[in-house]
């Protein structure tokens, strides 16, 4: 699974805007259904240490998607803990969903249970992934 995400990462990367005015970026990959998510320069900065995880990210997206519906947006951030400085900084995908409480939660729960905890081996302390209701 690594060398598909790692041959697929420098394509991505390739694609990206690199000079953005607004400072948040918007992502897209061409080809398949497109899922955009937002970051900030951080996350952005943050991303490109680990190009590895793009793949990752545009196909939890697009997993997300099919879950959570198409009014669902997706917001990358980097979180450093200021408790645990000796932590490497981690981004979070956060899903923004106007679902009700109980049925974004079982539905986290089910993208977990069928794709996140295998597909996400190579991003245990890189990526995680978080619900917040709108």
């Amino acid at each position: 699974m690594s060398n598909r995400w790692s041959t697929r990462a420098a394509e991505v990367i390739d694609a990206w805007d690199l000079e953005p005015k607004s400072g948040i970026r918007l992502r897209c990959e061409s080809g398949a259904s497109p899922c955009p998510y937002r970051m900030d320069a951080e996350a952005d900065a943050l991303l490109r240490e680990d190009p590895a995880l793009v793949p990752l990210l545009d196909e939890t997206c697009q997993r997300l998607s099919e879950l959570f519906g198409p009014d669902a947006t997706f917001v990358l951030e980097r979180f450093e803990d200021a408790e645990s400085p000796e932590e490497a900084p981690r981004l979070f995908l956060v899903v923004h969903t106007g679902m009700d409480p109980d049925e974004a939660h079982e539905t986290l729960k089910r993208f977990y249970r069928d794709f996140w905890i295998d597909a996400s081996a190579g991003a245990v302390g890189k990526l995680e992934i978080t619900v917040e209701l709108i």
